[in-house]
């Protein structure tokens, strides 16, 4: 991935696989993350602005204990502001996520260990609707075989608790309102 992301304080993170895998290396395995990828963009006089971000969640004991950001600008051709264009642009947001949530789970990180937060409104009156169920129907498309049952939906003569009998699992999908790491993390980012 091409993508430099960097830390709040702007500081450039060489290699964010490396720099995840340290983030989150604990002794005890105690620690657990949950980690979120979400994009947001914003178009101004001259260009769209995209940005995106991994959100590592700590998890203790099974309580939150903190979230870590890093992020990505990206600048790219202004779009305009007809349902065309806003389409187009919530698009390239999804592309975004899934490009970045794709390059985790092939360098290691569980497919079913990242969340991915679509800036896409449940709701029919908002203008982010319009894309909202192409992309949920495309990031929930995108599973691979349960590493847990190699594919049969059993563990021993049980049901898969990871994959539920069925065999693949995939991405964790929210759109608005559920979206924090886009509507909230990549939106701070991209302005």
């Amino acid at each position: 991935m091409k993508r430099q992301f960097i830390k709040h304080d702007g500081t450039k993170i060489p290699d964010v696989l490396d720099y995840m895998k340290y983030y989150m290396s604990d002794s005890n395995g105690q620690i657990k993350y949950e980690i979120f990828v979400g994009c947001d963009s914003q178009v101004n006089n001259k260009h769209t602005m995209y940005s995106v971000v991994i959100s590592m969640h700590k998890i203790v004991d099974d309580i939150g204990r903190g979230l870590h950001i890093i992020h990505t600008r990206e600048r790219d051709v202004k779009l305009g502001e007809d349902k065309g264009s806003i389409f187009k642009r919530l698009w390239n947001e999804v592309e975004r996520i899934v490009e970045t949530a794709l390059f985790l789970s092939d360098n290691g990180i569980r497919i079913d260990d990242i969340g991915t937060h679509v800036d896409a409104n449940i709701k029919k009156q908002y203008a982010s609707n319009m894309i909202y169920d192409s992309a949920i129907g495309y990031l929930n498309s995108l599973k691979i075989t349960c590493y847990e049952c190699d594919g049969s939906g059993y563990v021993g003569k049980k049901e898969c608790p990871k994959c539920e009998g069925k065999g693949v699992v995939g991405f964790k999908v929210e759109g608005k309102p559920y979206a924090w790491a886009a509507t909230y993390a990549a939106n701070r980012y991209c302005r």
